[in-house]
């Protein structure tokens, strides 16, 4: 009982993680499933890949709530967020193929590194660039190919990744930038939840309420909460100042990257 009360307040956070910074709730989800399937004695390396398979599998989900949200206020650029899911949808495969044939030992310090990168990045750059939006193809294929590699690799949503691009490459308002990654996570969560099941299904045979790398209790009642509240998260972005959304979401990106990086030791 205990750890379906955790799963559904993961959900909580991963939801107005998701509607407010564009991220699919997956820097939320993964170290919290970590540790809840560590907790229950699931062994590391299984555990770690449950939680970046079903950490995606959620974010279909909460993605497609955010966006409509989003999609609702007018935020969302509908035809660039789909040039960006169509080379996201490969780049999720990628990813999750790889990341079903390393350790946890090398994936959570990765994983860490990551998103201490980005949100660096994010602090160096606090004013936008201005300038004419740029949405091309290439820009659009570029952006969703590598933060779809990060989202088959580290379960996320990979908006960690396109949001960003989207703000140093396309040129786009944080708030534009934030609400058109909703759209573009639930295509690569799609995907690379599948993989994700495909190449764990023999590791996850023996443990309980799995279907390869999914955990389905889990997905259950993280998706029960987080459809709601990635709802408000949506609004309340509506309402914060750029240069502060920019810095809340570094923020999380650094506390949540330390931590995956100091297992290191």
């Amino acid at each position: 009982m205990l750890y379906l009360l955790l799963y559904l307040l993961t959900g909580v956070f991963a939801g107005l993680a998701a509607g407010l910074l564009g991220v699919g709730g997956g820097i939320i989800n993964v170290p919290a499933l970590a540790w809840c399937f560590g907790a229950q004695g699931i062994d590391s390396d299984i555990g770690f890949r449950l939680a970046l398979g079903t950490s995606l599998a959620t974010i279909i989900f909460t993605g497609a709530s955010a966006a409509w949200a989003h999609y609702q206020r007018g935020n969302v650029d509908l035809p660039f967020g789909l040039k960006i899911a169509a080379g996201g949808v490969f780049g999720s495969i990628i990813g999750a193929q790889l990341a079903s044939h390393l350790a946890s030992t090398t994936l959570k310090p990765a994983f860490g590194l990551l998103l201490i990168g980005v949100a660096v990045q994010l602090f160096l750059d606090q004013k936008n660039r201005g300038g004419e939006e740029r949405k091309t193809w290439p820009i659009a294929a570029l952006t969703g190919l590598l933060a779809g590699l990060a989202a088959g690799f580290f379960g996320i949503g990979g908006g960690v990744v396109a949001i960003p691009l989207m703000m140093w490459l396309g040129r786009l308002a944080p708030k534009r930038a934030v609400a058109t990654s909703t759209v573009m996570v639930v295509g690569m969560g799609l995907f690379g939840s599948l993989t994700y099941v495909s190449t764990g299904y023999a590791a996850t045979r023996a443990v309980p309420w799995t279907i390869g790398y999914v955990h389905l209790l889990a997905l259950i009642f993280i998706v029960l909460s987080s459809i709601f509240t990635a709802r408000w998260g949506a609004a309340l972005a509506a309402r914060i100042n750029p240069r502060g959304l920019k810095r809340l979401f570094a923020l999380m990106l650094l506390a949540v990257g330390v931590k995956f990086v100091s297992s290191l030791w």
